[in-house]
C-alpha cells in the first residue's frame, strides 16, 4: 500500500553576498578597463564612452549587491511568497516572474510586489545560500511557484518516496 506523504516546501531563505561571484564581476570590470586602456587606437569619444559604460556598470553592480544583502524571502507551501527588504520592515506578498530561472549553479530571481509593475532581480549562487536554503529554493521554484495561468501550485506535491 502506497502512503502519500507530501513534502512541505516552506521556509525562509536569506541570500548572502557570494564573494566568489562578486569578485568575478569586479575582475571582469578590471579586465575590460585594462583592455580599453591598452588599446593602441584611442578615439577620444569611444574611449570616454567605454570608460563611462564600464564605470556605470560597476556602480550599478555595486548598488545591486548592496540592495540584495538585506533580502529575506519567506516561501509558503501554498505557492505564496513574501519578501522583507529591510530588517523589521513590512513583508509584502511578491510574485516571481516567469523569467525566474534555475540554471543549476545560479538562480536568477525576478519578482515584483503583488499588484506592482516594479520588477526586482537578484542572482543567488550556491555559495550565497546554506545547503538547506539552496535545496528549498530550488524545489520551491520547481514545485510551488505559480504557473502561467495563475494557479497557486505549479505541480503536484512531491512525495517522500520520489
Amino acid at each position: 500500500m502506497l502512503v502519500e506523504n507530501p513534502m512541505r516546501l516552506e521556509g525562509v531563505v536569506r541570500p548572502r553576498a557570494s564573494w566568489l561571484f562578486w569578485s568575478g564581476v569586479a575582475i571582469l570590470h578590471g579586465v575590460a578597463t585594462f583592455a580599453l586602456l591598452v588599446t593602441p587606437v584611442r578615439l577620444g569619444g569611444v574611449f570616454v564612452a567605454g570608460l563611462t559604460l564600464i564605470g556605470g556598470s560597476a556602480v550599478l553592480g555595486f548598488v545591486q549587491w548592496r540592495r540584495s544583502r538585506a533580502l529575506v524571502f519567506r516561501l509558503a507551501d501554498d505557492g505564496s511568497a513574501y519578501c522583507v527588504a529591510d530588517a523589521g520592515g513590512a513583508e509584502p506578498a511578491i510574485e516571481f516572474a516567469r523569467s525566474t530561472r534555475d540554471l543549476g549553479v545560479i538562480l536568477v530571481l525576478v519578482w515584483s510586489e503583488a499588484g506592482s509593475h516594479a520588477v526586482r532581480r537578484t542572482i543567488a549562487t550556491r555559495g550565497a545560500l546554506s545547503g538547506a536554503e539552496w535545496r528549498l529554493l530550488r524545489a520551491w521554484l520547481r514545485w510551488r511557484m505559480p504557473s502561467v495561468d495563475g494557479s497557486s501550485v505549479a505541480g503536484p506535491p512531491a512525495s517522500a518516496d520520489s
